[in-house]
């Protein structure tokens, strides 16, 4: 079984030791400057920066207050959403009309059309993992994880524009970013990101490994620390939102460019397994505390909704669905500045390009999309 909470324990004690002064000291002294904003084909400089730390009273709060955008009749089993210019987008695993995407009127509310057959077929998806849209855009690149299949879709629908991911590892979801490169997080076998070409093929890892003990295979780790990546809208930046810890990365072409972690300075609690055939793997404890759930993004912040319940509270629910009402704001330093209230039991969120407008799915007792206006974050 593998333990890794001593030195984040300590990290907690002393951070609540502190003055709130001294705790926005140590903020800026642990800001990494910015150092690759170029070519994602460049070497990784392969460097660990000391995490930021934070708790959430440390933090501006504020309450929202959610009015119902969409209703259950065309929602089946939501997924992530997207928040476009005149439109909403959301992925559907079960769609009453067994179409992957749906496509509504963001001024309205109104259901538009649904896109992307299920199956493999040139203008198919078999298994829609991930939406790439960047901030505010009506058009981005689909991922289908069962075929590695990178898909550009243009509003309405798939089109012929297809890049297929050389075989690195399974691929939990991928984004575009600069020089038409692709940034995918997924069971690797080294560092954290795998960059991939223009055309798909594989060219290098980004940033380091996971922490935990050395003996565990790096691609179990990479597993157990599986996340959500979003970028702004050059895609200069990619920000990682890890599921079972509460850890933010922030990555630039250079690497590894700052850690964030909080507001509650957990890492996964898991066993590893392992066959006679040297394959392995892991199984998360039911005192893994859930992290982020979902990322999105604006060109000045990033929005983070964050969990904080354990798996096996989760497991306990019998629908194996982890939901949450705290939404982290932060800048692209990685510097937090506020935290959401949203009604709880969300499950993924979505943030307008300007920011002042924040959507989120809900799948209990009913589907349902409430959508929330934003303050000004001070």
């Amino acid at each position: 079984m593998i333990r890794n909470t001593s030195r984040v324990v300590a990290q907690a004690v002393y951070w609540n030791k502190v003055t709130p002064f001294r705790r926005a000291t140590i903020c800026v002294l642990a800001i990494l400057t910015c150092v690759g904003c170029g070519d994602y084909s460049v070497a990784d400089q392969g460097h660990r920066v000391a995490p930021l730390v934070f708790s959430a009273d440390t933090l501006a709060s504020y309450q929202l207050s959610g009015d119902v955008f969409s209703s259950s009749e065309n929602l089946g089993r939501p997924g992530s959403v997207v928040v476009a210019e005149t439109r909403l987008y959301v992925r559907d695993s079960a769609s009453p009309t067994s179409r992957s995407v749906l496509i509504f009127d963001r001024n309205t509310g109104r259901f538009l059309k649904s896109a992307v057959d299920q199956g493999e077929g040139p203008l198919e998806m078999n298994r829609l993992r991930s939406l790439d849209f960047k901030p505010g855009r009506d058009t981005g690149w689909l991922y289908d994880a069962s075929q590695r299949k990178f898909q550009f879709f243009a509003g309405d629908s798939l089109t012929d524009q297809i890049v297929r991911l050389e075989d690195s590892g399974f691929v939990f979801g991928a984004v575009t970013v600069t020089g038409d490169s692709i940034a995918s997080s997924g069971t690797y076998e080294a560092g954290r990101l795998a960059i991939h070409s223009p055309s798909g093929d594989f060219v290098r890892f980004l940033g380091p490994a996971p922490p935990g003990d050395p003996n565990i295979p790096v691609p179990v780790r990479n597993h157990a620390y599986q996340s959500w990546l979003e970028t702004n809208s050059d895609g200069s930046r990619v920000v990682s939102a890890v599921w079972n810890s509460d850890r933010i990365e922030i990555f630039g072409s250079s690497g590894l460019l700052s850690l964030t972690q909080g507001p509650g300075l957990h890492e996964p609690q898991y066993t590893m397994h392992s066959d006679q055939e040297g394959n392995s793997w892991h199984s998360l404890d039911d005192e893994t505390i859930i992290g982020y759930l979902s990322v999105d993004t604006t060109d000045e912040y990033i929005f983070a909704l964050y969990c904080g319940r354990t798996m096996g509270w989760s497991r306990g629910t019998g629908t194996g669905v982890a939901w949450g009402d705290k939404v982290i704001v932060l800048d692209w330093d990685g510097v937090p500045h506020a935290i959401l209230y949203i009604e709880d039991g969300a499950t993924r969120i979505g943030i307008s390009g300007d920011g002042t407008e924040l959507y989120a799915i809900y799948r209990r007792p009913a589907p349902l999309i409430l959508h929330y206006e934003v303050p000004e974050i001070g």
